[in-house]
């Protein structure tokens, strides 16, 4: 596999596991990088932000997978489907 980018500080890592850690660990509990999973995930860090690397990294190969790229910027009110 190649290296993947975080799809919020642009960082590459080298497994998708890798990338839910840092994910999860770099600026939590309000930080860009929780706040940009609690979209894409469409649940609050409580439920998600303890021993879920794995369940996280399958969803973000799931979606890389099938898109090859990250939704575009995640922002505060927008769903991955734009609404």
């Amino acid at each position: 596999m190649n290296e993947v980018m975080c799809p919020v500080c642009a960082k590459n890592f080298n497994s998708f596991l890798n990338l839910a850690k840092h994910m999860v660990l770099k600026d939590r509990p309000i930080g860009e990088h929780i706040q940009w999973l609690e979209q894409f995930l469409c649940k609050p860090f409580t439920e998600f932000g303890w021993g879920s690397d794995k369940k996280i990294a399958i969803a973000l190969r799931n979606y890389w997978v099938k898109h090859r790229g990250w939704p575009i910027a995640l922002a505060p009110g927008i769903t991955q489907s734009g609404q």
